[in-house]
């Protein structure tokens, strides 16, 4: 279908609005095209729209049951909103469970890495490494299991090996924000606070961990209208961790 591989271009160009347009139409020329409804239950997963769910049920209890990447996406979107976990992990465990033949190496690295966030929800650090590694083996350019790998190495003091790792990941993936903010906060956990500010560098309105983590490093350095700036732009994204850091700074005022 020509509307899906437009869609996949232009997502792939960052134009996700348009992408979902391309999406819906396929869905309109062929109403049973699996691939579009679970792009489309993608692009409601990534922005917590509960309409996720219903394209994800459309393709797994009737279009297309054993749907390996519609499983994946349902476990990640219940995973990020704390709910059936149970049903995400048994879901992923089906998953991973299949063989080579059904399963390509980046749908099983994907599927690692979201069994990987599951594990970290119940702080089971070893089991989230270990999925983290599996999903790099078989994907070394899935760029989410490499961050995640290197900020838990940030959280458990191991700064020496999360310098290493940053250090390869931002050769290999030079235009993620998101290693900026990781290499932000392994200069915070170094007692560097100015060289986290510049490291970060310019953070997107909407970006709820960037506007956290530069509001801490602006309290390391007891800059507080700073600080109380950027945990009130999180604040205004939706953030409860950040309201939390805002009151504290506004105490302190």
């Amino acid at each position: 279908n020509l509307h899906y591989l437009r869609g996949l271009n232009l997502s792939a160009q960052g134009d996700r609005a348009l992408a979902r347009q391309s999406w819906e139409r396929a869905e309109i020329v062929d109403p049973t095209h699996v691939p579009a409804r679970v792009a489309l239950g993608v692009w409601h997963a990534r922005r917590n729209d509960p309409r996720a769910q219903e394209f994800f049920s459309e393709v797994l209890d009737g279009l297309s049951p054993g749907h390996a990447t519609a499983q994946v996406e349902q476990a990640y979107f219940w995973i990020q909103a704390g709910q059936n976990t149970d049903k995400a992990n048994a879901g992923l465990n089906r998953v991973l469970a299949m063989s080579e033949d059904d399963l390509s190496a980046f749908e099983r690295s994907r599927a690692y890495y979201v069994r990987s966030s599951l594990a970290l929800r119940t702080d089971n650090n070893s089991a989230a490494i270990e999925d983290i590694e599996k999903a790099l083996e078989f994907n070394p350019n899935n760029e989410l299991a490499a961050a995640s790998q290197i900020e838990i190495h940030i959280e458990e003091d191991n700064l020496a090996t999360a310098d290493k790792k940053l250090v390869a990941a931002e050769q290999r993936f030079i235009r993620r924000f998101e290693f900026r903010r990781l290499r932000a906060l392994l200069h915070m956990r170094s007692g560097e606070p100015q060289a986290a500010v510049a490291a970060l560098g310019a953070v997107a309105p909407g970006d709820i961990d960037g506007k956290l983590l530069l509001g801490d490093i602006h309290v390391q350095l007891k800059q507080w209208k700073r600080a109380q700036t950027a945990y009130a732009e999180a604040d205004l994204a939706g953030s409860d961790q950040a309201r939390a850091q805002l009151n504290l700074v506004r105490a302190i005022l």
